[in-house]
């Protein structure tokens, strides 16, 4: 009898939960339509404010930025490329192995997409939540049928992400170059650290290095900052200074570290449709090279 009366109570329970999900989930796209028709569409062309608008978005709508498009895979978003008829059959081939990203060319198509995205949500959430319940009144089910009552046992708490400073650590530290550079990958068998943030500039860094390095007791550093600086208008003087400053304070705190000062590819900032030259600005190879 109680066994019943528990499978009732959460399949109540789960129906509720179901229902929730369906309104929030309506909701939730009603509210992206309404942004749709009202054309309420921020549009963002400072580098700081752009990383920031798409770590707080659900669904980054751009052109073929390139830029926009690895930040917003990185971060695991869902992706709507407005593009040309022309370009829609190489991007899609680009990114046919991506689930996440969608490429289409008339304004119609966008909402289209917007509710497949959200309805893709909502089935995934729906199937996580019947799941857990179905777990919880299998658990039920074994502890009226046996009688069995768990108890609690104190676990040792493992922490796996704790730094061992008796091993070899390998910290790169600067901007959005550092930052968005998939070192996991290129450097899998090596102690790697990546603490790089998009959009730093040299005080920045100066700023947090207990943050972005002391705390990790690295033995080599690899630092590339720098170019955000010219943002700012600032001489090649300035950034030298500021480079040094790091490197002297490293060296005094961190004596045992040796420090490597990474430089960047030439850049192309020719008159060439495909290079983004408000991404380039005034960090082109003669204003870089120092």
């Amino acid at each position: 009898m109680v066994v019943v009366k528990n499978i009732i109570l959460f399949l109540i329970l789960g129906v509720l939960y179901m229902i929730y999900i369906s309104v929030k989930n309506k909701k939730i796209l009603d509210n992206i339509i309404e942004i749709f028709d009202n054309n309420e569409l921020k549009f963002c062309y400072d580098n700081d404010d752009m990383y920031s608008l798409i770590r707080k978005s659900t669904i980054v709508v751009t052109d073929s930025n390139p830029t926009v498009i690895k930040f917003a895979l990185k971060e695991k978003k869902q992706i709507i490329i407005l593009t040309s008829k022309e370009k829609m059959t190489k991007l899609e081939k680009n990114y046919e192995s991506y689930t996440n990203v969608y490429c289409c060319n008339k304004e119609e198509a966008v909402l289209d997409l917007v509710k497949c995205i959200t309805k893709r949500g909502k089935r995934k959430k729906l199937i996580i939540g019947v799941g857990i319940i179905l777990i919880i009144l299998l658990l039920l089910l074994i502890s009226s049928l046996c009688f069995f009552k768990l108890g609690t046992k104190e676990k040792k708490v493992v922490v796996e992400n704790k730094i061992d400073y008796r091993k070899e650590n390998i910290v790169f530290i600067g901007d959005s170059i550092t930052e968005l550079y998939d070192l996991d990958k290129h450097y899998k068998n090596l102690p790697v650290i990546n603490t790089g943030k998009s959009g730093y500039k040299t005080m920045d860094i100066y700023d947090e290095l207990y943050d972005r390095l002391y705390i990790y007791n690295p033995t080599k550093v690899f630092l590339l900052i720098g170019t955000n600086d010219f943002f700012d208008d600032r001489s090649n003087e300035y950034i030298v200074g500021n480079i040094k400053k790091i490197v002297n304070d490293i060296n005094d705190k961190r004596p045992n570290a040796k420090v490597y000062l990474e430089s960047i590819y030439p850049v192309n900032n020719s008159d060439d449709e495909k290079i983004n030259k408000e991404m380039v600005y005034d960090r082109d190879n003669k204003t870089i090279k120092i």
